[in-house]
């Protein structure tokens, strides 16, 4: 009925592990699971909230750090709650799939 990962992580800049560019830029998730008072098909609703962190490394030196939170609820369609284990609600905007 679900599948879902319950960690997360992207690059946002720069190539995985090429020490060598200037700025590297990623995001993690930490996602957690809710169940909600609302119902779809007899199954409750369920949330997923991510704390995301974003990380930057600028020269070869860690740089800023910050952290948001973002949250989707899914619903029961009948059948499942989406086949999608590799939820992208939490990328950067210009990053999610269309």
């Amino acid at each position: 009925m679900l599948n879902t990962n319950l960690w997360g992580w992207i690059s946002i800049v720069g190539t995985p592990c090429m020490l060598q560019e200037s700025l590297q830029r990623s995001e993690e998730a930490r996602i957690t699971l809710a169940v909600e008072k609302t119902s779809r098909h007899g199954f409750a609703d369920l949330s997923l909230t991510a704390h995301v962190t974003q990380h930057e490394v600028r020269d070869g030196a860690a740089g800023q750090t910050r952290q948001r939170r973002v949250r989707t609820v899914l619903r029961y369609d009948g059948q499942s709650y989406g086949s999608d284990m590799f939820r992208d609600f939490w990328y950067p905007a210009s990053l999610r799939r269309p």
